[in-house]
């Protein structure tokens, strides 16, 4: 044996005790860390369920819902947006599915996993500039934290190439394995929060004050393209319709940005498209709460707005 090889071999064995080492340090001390340690002591890791925006209750009354006329997709400002109460009482069977910050990556996960039971009629996918311009790891440590983990968790996990979002996975599939979420409850009241029945979460009414913004641009984030793309294809070839939709947000805010009409053309190249802002009157200070989400009064003029929208769509 050469004396190169003589090196070689040690160095690969001590190696692989390295490898096999980290991974059972990693997939089993880590685990066990986070369990036990208060938050603090765990930064690395962002397991908080049933911490905001209801995803936990909402996705498991998604997993008993079956068969319905809409599906809402998108982020805060879907299940913030789209008051189940009042299409429910037009005559819709409704569902809605956001969750916060959720960008494509974590809709194809929710998708994946929901289509065949929702089964819906019309899709109506909200889509706003932070969804195709940010990472996900926000959206995707809320959907790993809230919801089961399986290959379309992994894939997500595996794309966003995060530590943290590695990290919070491992801990959530370590609770799956040992069932210690079978318990867990949330409360539909939460601060100012209250989660309607069918994915809604009603803030307690509030106003916004008038607020300047610098100006901005849309940064398309070409991954989370491609994605949205795939994700509206394969809904209009399942023979399903889809309509994304830019929900209303202050008018200082949606000016700031430099580049809506860029926005409003790459998302019409993909589906029927419609931007409400400057559509609905509105006033900056009277129906929102913050600068891009409605209170309660906006939500309803909103609603309502889009109702008769749904009236004019083929099928409807």
């Amino acid at each position: 044996m050469s004396a190169h090889k003589k090196h070689i071999i040690p160095f690969v064995k001590r190696l692989a005790g390295f490898v096999l080492f980290a991974a059972v340090f990693y997939t089993v001390v880590l685990p066990a860390w986070v369990f036990i340690m208060p938050v603090k002591y765990t930064p690395n890791v962002f397991y908080r369920i049933t911490s905001y925006g209801h995803t936990f209750s909402r996705l498991k009354e998604a997993e008993q819902e079956k068969n319905v006329n809409l599906l809402f997709l998108g982020s805060s400002h879907a299940y913030r947006g789209f008051d189940t109460r009042i299409f429910r009482n037009a005559g819709f069977r409704v569902f809605n599915l956001g969750s916060g910050s959720q960008t494509p990556a974590q809709t194809r996960v929710l998708i994946e996993r929901y289509w065949e039971n929702l089964n819906p009629d019309l899709v109506i996918w909200e889509i706003d500039p932070f969804a195709v311009s940010g990472d996900g790891v926000e959206s995707a440590l809320d959907l790993v934290s809230n919801d089961r983990q399986d290959i379309h968790s992994l894939k997500m996990v595996f794309q966003t190439a995060h530590p943290k979002v590695w990290n919070t996975f491992t801990y959530a599939l370590y609770r799956d394995i040992f069932e210690l979420n079978d318990t867990v409850l949330e409360a539909a009241r939460k601060n100012e929060d209250l989660y309607i029945s069918g994915g809604y979460v009603q803030k307690d009414l509030k106003r916004f004050r008038y607020m300047e913004h610098p100006n901005q641009e849309i940064a398309f984030n070409n991954r989370m393209m491609r994605i949205l793309s795939r994700e509206v294809e394969k809904i209009q070839e399942s023979g399903k319709r889809i309509i994304l939709v830019r929900t209303p947000v202050t008018s200082a805010f949606y000016d700031s940005y430099i580049n809506n009409a860029e926005f409003s053309r790459r998302m019409s190249d993909l589906a029927p498209f419609i931007d409400f802002n400057g559509r609905v009157q509105l006033d900056d200070s009277l129906h929102f709460y913050d600068e891009h989400h409605l209170n309660q009064k906006g939500v309803e003029i909103f609603n309502e707005a889009f109702l008769e929208v749904l009236s004019d769509e083929p099928g409807s």
